[in-house]
C-alpha cells in the first residue's frame, strides 16, 4: 500500500459523500482510505455505510471509530495508527481532490524519495487566493525552515504527502484538545523536514464555508494560538539559527502578533474586556521574543508600530484593515 487517506468524519453529511467520491475516483489507484467515526449527532456514517454497501471498486476502505467525540487533531492521530501506506495524506471531510490530485504528488514522492510532497489549493467560497510559493526539490533544512516562516507553503496538514516514517520517527503528531492545531503541527514539520517537493499543480479543493472554524473565531481560537506562538519559538530556542533564520524568525514574530491582532479586532463574539485580554498576552510575548528577535525588514517594521499602538487605537486601526 502506497498512500493512506485519512478523513476524520464529524457531522458533516452534507457533504461527506462528495469528499468520498472525490478518492474513489481518484486516477491512483494504489490508496487505502480510513474514515474516522469522530461520534458526530448527524447521520454521517449510516450515509457512508450505505454508500459504501454499493461499491464494487478494489481501493481498501475501512471505518475506524472512536467511543466519544475526540476532536481533529485525535482523529488524525487514530488515523496515522491504522495507516498501512508509506505515505499519509489528511482530507478534511467537507473538502474534495481534484481526480489525479494523489497521482501529481505520488510521482515526484518516488522520484525523489522525498518526505513531502505538497500542491496548490484551490480555494472555493473566498475571494482570497492561496499561491505556494515554494518550489521544485528542498533539500535543506534551513532552507525550508525559512520559506515556512515567509509563508510560502501553507500551514494546513491537509494536502501535504507526507511519508509516513518521517513523522513516527520524529514523533511528531496532532495535539489534542486544541484549536488551530495545523499550525503547530506544521511548524513542527517544518523544523525537522529535510526534503521536500512543491509543485504547481493545484492538488486539493479548499472550501470555505459560513461559521466554519476558519471563519467565526472565539474566545479559545485565540488563547489556544498564543500557547502555539510560544511552543513555536520554544522550538526556535533550540535551533542553531543562521544570520538568515534569524532574519526570517523576526520577521514572523511580528507577522504572529499583526495577524493574531488583526483577526482578534474583528470579532462580534469577543467582548472588549476579553479582546483587551488577549491583546495584553500576546503583546506580552511579542516584547519576551523581541529582545532575542530584534532585526525586522520595512513591511515587518511597519507591521511592528500598529500592533504597539495603544488598545483603544488597534480597536479602531485593525477593524479597516
Amino acid at each position: 500500500m502506497e498512500v493512506s487517506i485519512i478523513i476524520p468524519v464529524y457531522n458533516v453529511e452534507k457533504y461527506i459523500i462528495d469528499c468520498l467520491e472525490s478518492v474513489l475516483n481518484q486516477s491512483y489507484k494504489d490508496i487505502e482510505i480510513i474514515l474516522i467515526d469522530d461520534r458526530g449527532k448527524d447521520n454521517s456514517i449510516k450515509l457512508i455505510k450505505d454508500f459504501l454497501s454499493n461499491y464494487k471498486g478494489s481501493i481498501n476502505i475501512s471505518i475506524v471509530s472512536h467511543n466519544e467525540n475526540k476532536g481533529l487533531s485525535a482523529a488524525r492521530n487514530t488515523g496515522i495508527a491504522n495507516a498501512k501506506g508509506n505515505y499519509l495524506y489528511f482530507l478534511d471531510s467537507d473538502d474534495t481532490l481534484p481526480f489525479n490530485a494523489i497521482e501529481k504528488l505520488i510521482i515526484p514522492a518516488q522520484r525523489y524519495n522525498s518526505d513531502i510532497v505538497m500542491g496548490n489549493f484551490n480555494i472555493i467560497g473566498a475571494k482570497w487566493k492561496y499561491v505556494l510559493k515554494s518550489y521544485g526539490h528542498l533539500y535543506d533544512n534551513k532552507s525550508i525552515f525559512i520559506d515556512y516562516l515567509k509563508n510560502k507553503w501553507f500551514v494546513m496538514a491537509c494536502n501535504k504527502l507526507i511519508k509516513k516514517s518521517f513523522l513516527l520517527d520524529n514523533g511528531i503528531e496532532f495535539k489534542t484538545n486544541l484549536l488551530h492545531e495545523d499550525i503547530l503541527f506544521s511548524f513542527n514539520v517544518a523544523s525537522k523536514v529535510n526534503d521536500i517537493v512543491c509543485i504547481k499543480d493545484y492538488t486539493y479543493n479548499y472550501i470555505i464555508r459560513n461559521n466554519s472554524i476558519t471563519t467565526s473565531k472565539k474566545y479559545k481560537n485565540f488563547k489556544d494560538l498564543l500557547y502555539i506562538h510560544k511552543k513555536n519559538f520554544d522550538i526556535i530556542k533550540n535551533r542553531n539559527l543562521s544570520s538568515k533564520e534569524i532574519n526570517a524568525v523576526s520577521d514572523y514574530l511580528v507577522k504572529c502578533v499583526f495577524y493574531f491582532n488583526q483577526e482578534l479586532y474583528k470579532q462580534i463574539s469577543i467582548s472588549d474586556n476579553e479582546k483587551d485580554e488577549l491583546n495584553n498576552c500576546i503583546m506580552e510575548f511579542y516584547y519576551t521574543q523581541k529582545r532575542l528577535y530584534n532585526s525586522v525588514s520595512f513591511i515587518e517594521w511597519i507591521k511592528s508600530i500598529m500592533v504597539r499602538q495603544h488598545n483603544s487605537i488597534k480597536k479602531i486601526l485593525f477593524r479597516i484593515i
